[in-house]
Protein backbone atom coordinates (compact mmCIF):
# COMPACT_ATOMS: atom_id res chain seq x y z
CA UNK A 1 0.00 0.00 0.00
CA UNK A 2 2.96 2.38 0.32
CA UNK A 3 3.66 1.54 -3.07
CA UNK A 4 0.26 2.55 -4.29
CA UNK A 5 0.56 5.59 -2.23
CA UNK A 6 3.44 7.24 -3.59
CA UNK A 7 2.61 6.86 -6.82
CA UNK A 8 -0.79 8.57 -6.25
CA UNK A 9 1.77 11.70 -4.83
CA UNK A 10 4.11 10.84 -7.83
CA UNK A 11 1.23 11.62 -10.33
CA UNK A 12 1.99 14.16 -12.96
CA UNK A 13 -0.07 16.95 -13.49
CA UNK A 14 -3.08 16.77 -15.79
CA UNK A 15 -3.97 20.18 -16.60
CA UNK A 16 -3.08 19.82 -19.93
CA UNK A 17 -5.21 16.66 -20.70
CA UNK A 18 -8.08 18.35 -19.03
CA UNK A 19 -8.70 21.47 -21.81
CA UNK A 20 -10.80 21.19 -24.66
CA UNK A 21 -11.80 24.00 -27.93
CA UNK A 22 -12.59 27.61 -26.32
CA UNK A 23 -16.28 27.49 -28.03
CA UNK A 24 -16.68 24.32 -25.62
CA UNK A 25 -14.70 25.66 -22.42
CA UNK A 26 -16.81 25.84 -19.30
CA UNK A 27 -14.59 27.96 -16.49
CA UNK A 28 -16.71 27.05 -14.00
CA UNK A 29 -16.64 23.45 -14.08
CA UNK A 30 -13.59 21.33 -13.35
CA UNK A 31 -12.75 19.10 -16.63
CA UNK A 32 -12.26 15.32 -16.26
CA UNK A 33 -12.30 12.01 -18.33
CA UNK A 34 -14.27 9.40 -17.32
CA UNK A 35 -13.99 5.31 -17.67
CA UNK A 36 -16.94 2.72 -17.09
CA UNK A 37 -15.64 0.06 -14.97
CA UNK A 38 -16.93 -3.33 -15.86
CA UNK A 39 -15.54 -6.86 -14.40
CA UNK A 40 -12.15 -7.91 -14.83
CA UNK A 41 -11.21 -11.18 -16.65
CA UNK A 42 -10.80 -12.48 -12.97
CA UNK A 43 -14.38 -11.36 -11.30
CA UNK A 44 -15.76 -13.36 -14.37
CA UNK A 45 -13.72 -17.16 -13.39
CA UNK A 46 -11.31 -18.44 -15.58
CA UNK A 47 -12.34 -20.24 -19.23
CA UNK A 48 -11.25 -23.19 -19.48
CA UNK A 49 -11.42 -25.35 -23.15
CA UNK A 50 -12.86 -29.08 -22.60
CA UNK A 51 -13.24 -31.94 -25.10
CA UNK A 52 -17.06 -33.91 -25.09
CA UNK A 53 -16.71 -37.34 -24.84
CA UNK A 54 -18.68 -40.56 -24.77
CA UNK A 55 -19.33 -41.95 -21.20
CA UNK A 56 -18.50 -45.32 -22.04
CA UNK A 57 -16.83 -46.58 -25.91
CA UNK A 58 -16.76 -50.40 -26.45
CA UNK A 59 -14.47 -51.87 -29.14
CA UNK A 60 -16.46 -54.36 -30.49
CA UNK A 61 -13.87 -57.46 -31.62
CA UNK A 62 -14.08 -60.87 -32.95
CA UNK A 63 -12.11 -63.56 -30.40
CA UNK A 64 -11.41 -66.07 -33.71
CA UNK A 65 -10.32 -64.97 -37.31
CA UNK A 66 -12.68 -65.54 -39.99
CA UNK A 67 -14.88 -64.39 -43.30
CA UNK A 68 -17.26 -61.61 -42.48
CA UNK A 69 -20.46 -63.20 -44.21
CA UNK A 70 -22.94 -61.13 -42.87
CA UNK A 71 -23.26 -57.02 -41.19
CA UNK A 72 -26.59 -55.78 -39.80
CA UNK A 73 -28.55 -53.80 -41.98
CA UNK A 74 -30.25 -51.01 -41.22
CA UNK A 75 -33.37 -48.77 -43.19
CA UNK A 76 -31.65 -45.93 -44.69
CA UNK A 77 -33.29 -42.25 -45.52
CA UNK A 78 -34.44 -43.86 -48.62
CA UNK A 79 -36.00 -46.37 -47.50
CA UNK A 80 -33.80 -49.01 -48.87
CA UNK A 81 -31.78 -51.25 -46.66
CA UNK A 82 -28.37 -50.42 -46.23
CA UNK A 83 -25.27 -51.76 -43.69
CA UNK A 84 -24.83 -50.78 -40.53
CA UNK A 85 -22.55 -47.72 -40.93
CA UNK A 86 -21.40 -44.78 -38.16
CA UNK A 87 -24.02 -42.59 -36.38
CA UNK A 88 -26.60 -45.42 -36.22
CA UNK A 89 -28.00 -46.51 -33.11
CA UNK A 90 -28.06 -49.96 -31.80
CA UNK A 91 -29.20 -51.72 -29.28
CA UNK A 92 -28.10 -53.91 -26.52
CA UNK A 93 -28.24 -57.94 -28.13
CA UNK A 94 -28.25 -56.69 -31.63
CA UNK A 95 -26.59 -58.77 -33.99
CA UNK A 96 -24.07 -56.25 -35.70
CA UNK A 97 -21.96 -59.15 -38.06
CA UNK A 98 -21.42 -62.72 -38.73
CA UNK A 99 -18.62 -64.85 -39.56
CA UNK A 100 -19.00 -68.08 -42.10
CA UNK A 101 -20.60 -70.23 -40.39
CA UNK A 102 -19.44 -73.05 -42.27
CA UNK A 103 -15.71 -72.54 -41.30
CA UNK A 104 -16.67 -72.81 -36.90
CA UNK A 105 -19.18 -75.59 -37.82
CA UNK A 106 -16.60 -77.88 -39.42
CA UNK A 107 -14.61 -77.63 -36.81
CA UNK A 108 -17.15 -78.02 -34.25
CA UNK A 109 -18.60 -81.19 -35.76
CA UNK A 110 -14.74 -82.75 -36.28
CA UNK A 111 -14.50 -81.89 -31.83
CA UNK A 112 -17.74 -83.66 -31.45
CA UNK A 113 -16.21 -86.54 -33.72
CA UNK A 114 -13.33 -86.59 -31.58
CA UNK A 115 -15.03 -86.68 -28.02
CA UNK A 116 -17.12 -89.65 -29.63
CA UNK A 117 -13.85 -91.60 -30.25
CA UNK A 118 -12.33 -90.69 -27.16
CA UNK A 119 -15.32 -91.64 -24.96
CA UNK A 120 -15.70 -95.31 -27.01
CA UNK A 121 -11.47 -95.74 -26.50
CA UNK A 122 -12.39 -94.87 -22.96
CA UNK A 123 -15.04 -97.60 -22.37
CA UNK A 124 -12.79 -100.04 -23.94
CA UNK A 125 -9.94 -99.61 -21.86
CA UNK A 126 -12.52 -99.66 -18.75
CA UNK A 127 -13.59 -102.97 -19.95
CA UNK A 128 -9.76 -104.52 -20.38
CA UNK A 129 -9.26 -103.14 -17.10
CA UNK A 130 -11.82 -104.91 -15.00
CA UNK A 131 -10.91 -107.96 -16.76
CA UNK A 132 -6.97 -107.56 -15.45
CA UNK A 133 -8.30 -106.49 -12.51
CA UNK A 134 -10.58 -110.28 -11.93
CA UNK A 135 -7.62 -112.00 -13.13
CA UNK A 136 -4.78 -110.62 -11.15
CA UNK A 137 -7.28 -111.26 -7.72
CA UNK A 138 -7.25 -114.91 -9.29
CA UNK A 139 -3.42 -114.92 -9.56
CA UNK A 140 -3.28 -115.40 -12.99
CA UNK A 141 -1.85 -112.44 -14.07
CA UNK A 142 1.39 -110.51 -12.51
CA UNK A 143 1.32 -106.87 -11.32
CA UNK A 144 3.02 -105.53 -14.36
CA UNK A 145 0.14 -106.51 -16.57
CA UNK A 146 -2.39 -105.05 -13.81
CA UNK A 147 -0.58 -101.66 -13.71
CA UNK A 148 -0.42 -101.60 -17.59
CA UNK A 149 -4.31 -101.79 -17.68
CA UNK A 150 -4.81 -99.58 -15.61
CA UNK A 151 -2.54 -97.05 -16.97
CA UNK A 152 -4.78 -97.24 -20.37
CA UNK A 153 -7.49 -96.31 -18.59
CA UNK A 154 -6.08 -93.30 -17.16
CA UNK A 155 -4.86 -92.47 -20.89
CA UNK A 156 -8.32 -93.08 -22.21
CA UNK A 157 -10.09 -90.74 -19.54
CA UNK A 158 -7.39 -88.07 -19.91
CA UNK A 159 -7.79 -88.02 -23.37
CA UNK A 160 -11.51 -87.86 -23.02
CA UNK A 161 -11.36 -84.98 -21.23
CA UNK A 162 -8.83 -83.18 -23.67
CA UNK A 163 -11.21 -83.70 -26.17
CA UNK A 164 -14.36 -82.86 -24.16
CA UNK A 165 -12.11 -79.27 -23.84
CA UNK A 166 -11.72 -78.87 -27.53
CA UNK A 167 -15.79 -79.30 -28.47
CA UNK A 168 -16.54 -76.76 -25.89
CA UNK A 169 -13.84 -74.73 -27.28
CA UNK A 170 -15.57 -75.04 -30.85
CA UNK A 171 -18.77 -74.32 -29.19
CA UNK A 172 -17.81 -71.14 -28.02
CA UNK A 173 -16.23 -70.37 -31.32
CA UNK A 174 -19.68 -70.63 -33.27
CA UNK A 175 -20.99 -68.23 -30.46
CA UNK A 176 -18.28 -66.08 -30.91
CA UNK A 177 -18.65 -66.25 -34.59
CA UNK A 178 -21.88 -63.43 -33.95
CA UNK A 179 -21.00 -60.46 -32.58
CA UNK A 180 -23.59 -58.70 -30.69
CA UNK A 181 -23.95 -55.15 -29.36
CA UNK A 182 -22.83 -54.95 -25.71
CA UNK A 183 -24.62 -51.92 -24.75
CA UNK A 184 -27.35 -49.04 -26.06
CA UNK A 185 -25.35 -46.80 -28.64
CA UNK A 186 -24.02 -45.17 -31.63
CA UNK A 187 -21.74 -46.99 -34.00
CA UNK A 188 -18.52 -44.41 -34.20
CA UNK A 189 -16.75 -47.15 -36.54
CA UNK A 190 -17.25 -49.84 -38.70
CA UNK A 191 -14.35 -52.09 -39.90
CA UNK A 192 -15.29 -54.58 -41.28
CA UNK A 193 -16.90 -55.36 -45.33
CA UNK A 194 -18.91 -58.26 -46.22
CA UNK A 195 -16.06 -60.81 -47.65
CA UNK A 196 -12.89 -59.31 -45.55
CA UNK A 197 -10.64 -61.22 -43.41
CA UNK A 198 -11.36 -60.55 -39.85
CA UNK A 199 -8.16 -60.82 -37.62
CA UNK A 200 -8.66 -62.03 -33.95
CA UNK A 201 -8.60 -58.68 -31.39
CA UNK A 202 -9.22 -56.35 -34.72
CA UNK A 203 -12.78 -54.25 -33.78
CA UNK A 204 -15.21 -54.64 -36.06
CA UNK A 205 -17.15 -51.93 -34.47
CA UNK A 206 -16.82 -49.08 -32.68
CA UNK A 207 -19.66 -48.12 -30.28
CA UNK A 208 -20.29 -45.34 -27.78
CA UNK A 209 -22.73 -44.99 -25.00
CA UNK A 210 -23.82 -40.94 -25.77
CA UNK A 211 -26.97 -41.60 -23.21
CA UNK A 212 -24.70 -39.46 -20.94
CA UNK A 213 -21.00 -37.28 -21.94
CA UNK A 214 -18.19 -36.91 -20.23
CA UNK A 215 -16.44 -33.17 -20.56
CA UNK A 216 -12.88 -33.51 -19.80
CA UNK A 217 -10.71 -30.49 -19.18
CA UNK A 218 -7.46 -29.79 -17.16
CA UNK A 219 -6.93 -27.16 -14.18
CA UNK A 220 -3.20 -26.34 -12.77
CA UNK A 221 -2.58 -27.00 -8.84
CA UNK A 222 -4.12 -23.60 -8.03
CA UNK A 223 -7.19 -24.26 -9.09
CA UNK A 224 -8.19 -27.58 -7.31
CA UNK A 225 -9.16 -25.29 -4.58
CA UNK A 226 -12.45 -24.38 -6.35
CA UNK A 227 -13.08 -27.95 -7.28
CA UNK A 228 -15.19 -30.63 -5.73
CA UNK A 229 -16.57 -34.40 -6.44
CA UNK A 230 -20.28 -34.08 -6.69
CA UNK A 231 -20.48 -30.25 -7.40
CA UNK A 232 -22.52 -29.14 -10.11
CA UNK A 233 -20.59 -27.64 -12.93
CA UNK A 234 -22.37 -25.97 -16.48
CA UNK A 235 -20.64 -26.17 -19.75
CA UNK A 236 -21.15 -24.86 -23.61
CA UNK A 237 -19.98 -25.54 -26.89
CA UNK A 238 -19.61 -23.70 -29.86
CA UNK A 239 -22.46 -25.50 -31.11
CA UNK A 240 -25.26 -24.16 -29.13
CA UNK A 241 -23.13 -21.21 -27.89
CA UNK A 242 -26.62 -19.71 -25.85
CA UNK A 243 -27.09 -23.23 -24.27
CA UNK A 244 -25.99 -24.29 -21.04
CA UNK A 245 -25.43 -28.03 -20.40
CA UNK A 246 -25.00 -28.78 -16.79
CA UNK A 247 -23.67 -32.33 -15.16
CA UNK A 248 -21.60 -33.10 -11.99
CA UNK A 249 -17.73 -33.75 -11.48
CA UNK A 250 -17.09 -36.99 -11.28
CA UNK A 251 -13.46 -37.17 -11.35
CA UNK A 252 -10.36 -35.19 -10.51
CA UNK A 253 -6.84 -36.84 -11.18
CA UNK A 254 -4.81 -37.36 -8.45
CA UNK A 255 -1.54 -36.50 -10.63
CA UNK A 256 -0.55 -33.85 -13.04
CA UNK A 257 -0.03 -34.62 -16.58
CA UNK A 258 4.37 -35.11 -16.55
CA UNK A 259 4.38 -32.33 -20.19
CA UNK A 260 1.53 -30.34 -19.37
CA UNK A 261 1.60 -29.76 -15.32
CA UNK A 262 -2.40 -29.75 -15.53
CA UNK A 263 -4.87 -32.24 -13.54
CA UNK A 264 -7.18 -34.24 -15.52
CA UNK A 265 -11.22 -33.21 -14.41
CA UNK A 266 -14.53 -34.69 -15.51
CA UNK A 267 -17.92 -33.83 -16.24
CA UNK A 268 -20.59 -36.08 -16.67
CA UNK A 269 -23.48 -34.43 -18.59
CA UNK A 270 -26.75 -36.40 -19.17
CA UNK A 271 -27.86 -36.53 -22.68
CA UNK A 272 -31.25 -37.52 -23.36
CA UNK A 273 -31.81 -35.41 -26.15
CA UNK A 274 -28.27 -36.47 -27.50
CA UNK A 275 -27.34 -33.07 -28.23
CA UNK A 276 -23.97 -33.72 -27.47
CA UNK A 277 -21.35 -35.48 -29.64
CA UNK A 278 -18.34 -36.94 -29.24
CA UNK A 279 -15.24 -34.66 -30.11
CA UNK A 280 -17.44 -31.45 -29.59
CA UNK A 281 -15.42 -28.48 -28.36
CA UNK A 282 -16.78 -27.39 -25.02
CA UNK A 283 -15.99 -24.07 -22.54
CA UNK A 284 -16.15 -23.33 -18.96
CA UNK A 285 -15.79 -21.06 -16.39
CA UNK A 286 -14.69 -21.35 -12.55
CA UNK A 287 -15.96 -20.03 -9.99
CA UNK A 288 -13.57 -17.03 -8.69
CA UNK A 289 -12.03 -16.82 -5.60
CA UNK A 290 -13.19 -14.47 -2.70
CA UNK A 291 -9.65 -12.57 -3.35
CA UNK A 292 -10.52 -12.19 -7.18
CA UNK A 293 -10.86 -8.35 -8.14
CA UNK A 294 -14.06 -7.11 -9.42
CA UNK A 295 -12.74 -4.24 -11.51
CA UNK A 296 -9.09 -2.97 -12.53
CA UNK A 297 -8.64 0.50 -12.58
CA UNK A 298 -5.95 2.84 -13.73
CA UNK A 299 -3.36 4.09 -11.24
CA UNK A 300 -4.41 7.78 -12.05
CA UNK A 301 -8.11 6.71 -10.61
CA UNK A 302 -6.86 6.48 -6.93
CA UNK A 303 -6.90 8.83 -4.48
CA UNK A 304 -6.45 9.05 -0.57
CA UNK A 305 -9.28 8.54 1.52
CA UNK A 306 -10.87 11.09 3.62
CA UNK A 307 -12.01 8.40 6.30
CA UNK A 308 -8.89 6.97 6.80
CA UNK A 309 -5.31 7.30 7.18
CA UNK A 310 -4.45 4.18 5.12
CA UNK A 311 -7.05 3.86 3.05
CA UNK A 312 -7.75 4.55 -0.63
CA UNK A 313 -10.55 5.85 -2.85
CA UNK A 314 -11.76 7.01 -6.08
CA UNK A 315 -14.49 9.84 -7.54
CA UNK A 316 -17.51 8.19 -8.71
CA UNK A 317 -19.75 10.61 -11.45
CA UNK A 318 -23.32 11.03 -10.84
CA UNK A 319 -24.14 11.54 -14.15
CA UNK A 320 -27.94 11.82 -13.48
CA UNK A 321 -27.60 15.57 -12.41
CA UNK A 322 -27.07 18.43 -14.37
CA UNK A 323 -24.64 19.11 -14.53
CA UNK A 324 -22.77 15.44 -13.45
CA UNK A 325 -21.46 15.50 -9.68
CA UNK A 326 -17.89 13.62 -8.39
CA UNK A 327 -18.94 12.01 -5.54
CA UNK A 328 -15.45 10.71 -3.37
CA UNK A 329 -16.10 6.64 -2.60
CA UNK A 330 -13.61 4.14 -0.83
CA UNK A 331 -12.45 1.19 -2.05
CA UNK A 332 -10.28 -1.76 -1.34
CA UNK A 333 -7.03 -2.15 -3.20
CA UNK A 334 -5.31 -5.00 -4.23
CA UNK A 335 -2.03 -5.20 -5.62
CA UNK A 336 0.24 -3.54 -8.08
CA UNK A 337 -0.24 -5.08 -11.49
CA UNK A 338 1.85 -2.97 -14.50
CA UNK A 339 0.33 0.54 -14.32
CA UNK A 340 -3.36 -0.90 -12.84
CA UNK A 341 -4.76 -1.21 -10.12
CA UNK A 342 -7.22 -4.62 -8.77
CA UNK A 343 -9.98 -2.79 -6.98
CA UNK A 344 -11.43 -5.92 -4.27
CA UNK A 345 -14.51 -3.74 -3.39
CA UNK A 346 -16.32 -0.61 -3.09
CA UNK A 347 -17.43 -0.66 -6.81
CA UNK A 348 -19.57 -1.79 -9.11
CA UNK A 349 -19.98 -2.78 -12.81
CA UNK A 350 -21.39 0.14 -15.38
CA UNK A 351 -20.56 2.90 -12.76
CA UNK A 352 -18.52 5.98 -13.84
CA UNK A 353 -14.95 6.61 -12.02
CA UNK A 354 -12.79 9.77 -12.88
CA UNK A 355 -9.55 8.46 -14.51
CA UNK A 356 -8.06 11.94 -15.69
CA UNK A 357 -7.83 15.09 -13.12
CA UNK A 358 -9.06 13.07 -10.15
CA UNK A 359 -6.67 14.86 -8.41
CA UNK A 360 -8.09 17.98 -8.94
CA UNK A 361 -11.53 17.20 -7.86
CA UNK A 362 -13.06 17.41 -4.70
CA UNK A 363 -15.77 15.39 -2.73
CA UNK A 364 -19.14 16.30 -4.23
CA UNK A 365 -17.92 18.88 -7.23
CA UNK A 366 -19.62 19.38 -10.35
CA UNK A 367 -17.86 18.53 -13.12
CA UNK A 368 -17.11 18.65 -17.03
CA UNK A 369 -16.79 14.91 -18.70
CA UNK A 370 -14.09 15.40 -21.49
CA UNK A 371 -15.08 12.70 -24.40
CA UNK A 372 -12.36 10.58 -24.89
CA UNK A 373 -9.50 10.79 -28.10
CA UNK A 374 -12.15 9.68 -30.57
CA UNK A 375 -14.89 12.67 -29.92
CA UNK A 376 -17.02 10.36 -27.86
CA UNK A 377 -17.66 9.89 -24.53
CA UNK A 378 -15.62 6.94 -23.16
CA UNK A 379 -17.27 3.69 -22.19
CA UNK A 380 -13.71 1.50 -22.71
CA UNK A 381 -12.77 -1.53 -20.37
CA UNK A 382 -10.02 -1.65 -18.26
Amino acid sequence: MRLIAAAILALPLLATACTQAAGDRQPDLRAIRVQTVTPSAAAAGNRYSAQVLAAARVDVAFRIGGYVDEVAQVKGADGKQRLLQEGDAVKKGMTLVRLRQSDVEQKLAEARAGVAEARAAREQAQLDNDRVQKLFEAKTLSNAEADAARIRLDVARARVAGVEAKLVEAQTAVSDATLKAPLDGIVLQRGVEVGTLAAPGAPAFIIADTQSMKVVFGVPDVMLDRLSLGSDQAVTTEAYPSRYFVGKITRISPFADPKTRVFEVEISIPNDDAALKSGMVASLSLAPTASAAKVMLPLSAILRSAKTKDGFAVLVVDEKANPPVAHLRDVQLGDFLGNMIPVMGGLEPTERVVVQGASYVSDGEKVRILPDESGVPATGVF
